[in-house]
């Protein structure tokens, strides 16, 4: 019975999405659109050959482990489709999306426990409030447009939300593991989960011994991931895009940046449950003169995926960037929804310092 609950939401999240993934299937040119999945063909083809596509991408490699594997297994839905290529495999685009897809069902999943572990802790039992947070993730605005596609992105929301629950639950050993693993997925989820796991260490004063040591290694353990992805590309060098670890490069594009009125639409109107988010906090703040405990995180996050894609000159990317936040941002605005209900109360001393 113990496991029932979880295993039900799955299947519930599973039937209520089956229907995206075959949308983009049905309708997607990933060589119009979505252009990533040109490099990352040869990648599913033969992963971990770093001679394949050219860097960043060959880095990233998780997704087209697991596609590979799908793509092998013949896990295939033949049907008429819009993308006609003669270039390229329509089993391969299948598996890449099928891999997207289930790593956004995957995300959804994790934030229904780390929503259904926080009413427990309250002594309050709900099936609602976590299915919520879970289907909040197909309604973010990059669902369909980066996510699962051709790309590589499905991946990098089940991490992050995978991260956040052993951050959550303050499990060193699991959390570090998960951190090491995605620099084979995408460079910058160890720097924004050094951007969670810093600031309640330098902010939050009423951290107990035991959660101050988690802060201080998760953080150092954050920053030696992302360290340790930079020797690898070091190592492993492939070609492409060198000015991106390069400092005066990504210093000159930061400094001679200028954003224009059609960039800043994107990058705002593309974060649809980030704007949820921050009038639902507002609301909080005016009703009972309290904020969460992520007010400072998820901003400070943001903002450095923004400078960070201006750095790397692909600033049309920090939306698609920021949406990785999506699980987080998911089970924060269930929260919020939660406090302002009367649903729940000062926040319990396990889950001090979110």
């Amino acid at each position: 019975m113990r496991f029932k609950t979880p295993l039900y939401r799955l299947l519930f999240l599973l039937l209520l999405s089956y229907g995206f993934v075959y949308f983009s299937y049905k309708w997607l040119d990933p060589t119009q659109v979505n252009t990533d999945f040109i490099q990352y063909y040869g990648m599913v083809q033969h992963p971990l050959d770093f001679h394949v596509a050219p860097s960043p991408w060959v880095y990233r490699q998780l997704t087209a482990i697991i596609a590979h594997v799908f793509w092998r297994l013949h896990i295939y839905y033949p049907n008429d489709i819009q993308f006609h290529n003669a270039a390229y495999d329509q089993r391969i685009f299948f598996a890449v999306l099928f891999t997207n897809y289930l790593a956004v069902v995957a995300a959804a999943w994790l934030s229904t426990i780390v929503v259904d572990r926080e009413l427990r802790a309250r002594h309050t039992v709900s099936n609602i409030f976590p299915l919520f947070a879970g289907m909040l993730c197909f309604f973010s605005f990059l669902l369909q447009t980066t996510t699962i596609t051709g790309q590589a992105d499905g991946l990098s929301w089940t991490l992050i939300a995978l991260c956040y629950l052993f951050y959550e639950r303050r499990q060193l050993v699991p959390f570090c593991a998960v951190v090491l693993i995605s620099i084979l997925q995408r460079e910058i989820l160890p720097l924004v989960l050094l951007v969670f796991t810093a600031i309640p260490l330098l902010t939050n004063r009423g951290l107990t011994g035991k959660e101050r040591k988690f802060f201080t290694i998760a953080s150092a353990w954050s920053a030696a991931s992302f360290a340790l992805y930079m020797v690898v590309r070091h190592i492993i060098h492939a070609p492409g895009n060198e000015y991106q670890s390069d400092p005066h490069a990504m210093l000159h594009e930061l400094l001679h940046f200028r954003p224009g009125k059609a960039y800043l639409m994107q990058v705002g109107m593309g974060q649809n449950l980030l704007l949820i988010l921050f009038i639902l906090w507002f609301m909080r703040w005016r009703r009972f003169r309290e904020a969460s405990q992520n007010i400072l995180t998820i901003p400070v996050a943001c903002v450095m995926l923004i400078l960070l894609s201006i750095a790397a000159n692909i600033s049309n990317n920090a939306t698609r960037m920021i949406a990785m936040l999506t699980p987080i941002v998911a089970i924060e605005i269930t929260r919020a929804l939660l406090r302002l209900e009367g649903r729940e109360g000062e926040p319990s001393p396990a889950l001090t310092a979110r």
